[in-house]
């Protein structure tokens, strides 16, 4: 679970601060046999608030993962994937958590240019207590999400997605979020330019 704070227009008086995020990953992909793969790897995730005002949100998280894929012809692919986060909080406001992120995805194209992947599955997040945010809720919740991709032609692509899930929250354990992005993309050489669109709806546990 990683906070994702909006910093465009809301319609919610939301919360928005700059941050730094320092990643270190390491991966490992095993290929069973000619139809199946094993990935597994690890991150410690440092994360440093740049506004004061939200010096609670420092963090430090320990984030394991892992997926099995079946992909017998390498048109598509099937299998399960998850996740295990340790977030720990320098500061007292937000409450220390285990969560954990499990389920199926299935990728497959539709036609020559497009292709779909749909995932879904169960979050769970234990939340410690006595956190001055005096949030208790426990997370057990489903997540799915919807990707679709086409090759419009040789230089435009675009993407469609739209889905439900958990992040961390704010000022609160987690936040619900029902989200829908779409993007477009040109490349021309080796330049490539972006554009698109998010529309999210949030609800903070606790509230």
């Amino acid at each position: 679970i990683r906070q994702d704070i909006d910093n465009g227009f809301s319609l919610d008086a939301r919360s928005n601060y700059d941050r730094i995020i320092n990643d270190l990953s390491v991966s490992a992909l095993w290929r069973v046999n000619s139809a199946v793969d094993l990935t597994a790897g690890y991150s410690l995730i440092n994360q440093w608030p740049l506004d004061d005002a939200f010096d609670f949100n420092k963090s430090v998280t320990n984030q394991f993962r892992g997926a099995l894929n079946y992909s017998p012809t390498g048109a598509w692919s099937t299998g399960v994937e998850g996740g295990y986060y340790h977030i720990n909080y320098t500061e007292a406001v937000n409450n220390n958590s285990n969560n954990i992120t499990f389920g199926p995805y299935l990728s497959v194209p539709i036609t020559r240019y497009t292709q779909v992947r749909v995932a879904g599955g169960w979050q769970w997040g234990d939340y410690q207590r006595g956190g001055l945010n005096e949030d208790t809720t426990q997370l057990n919740s489903f997540y799915a999400n919807l990707r679709i991709e086409n090759q419009l032609n040789a230089y435009l692509q675009q993407s469609f997605g739209v889905g439900r899930g958990n992040n961390s929250g704010v000022v609160s354990n987690f936040t619900a979020q029902t989200w829908f992005r779409y993007a477009i993309t040109a490349r021309l050489n080796q330049t490539a330019i972006s554009s698109g669109v998010y529309l999210s709806r949030q609800r903070d546990s606790g509230g």
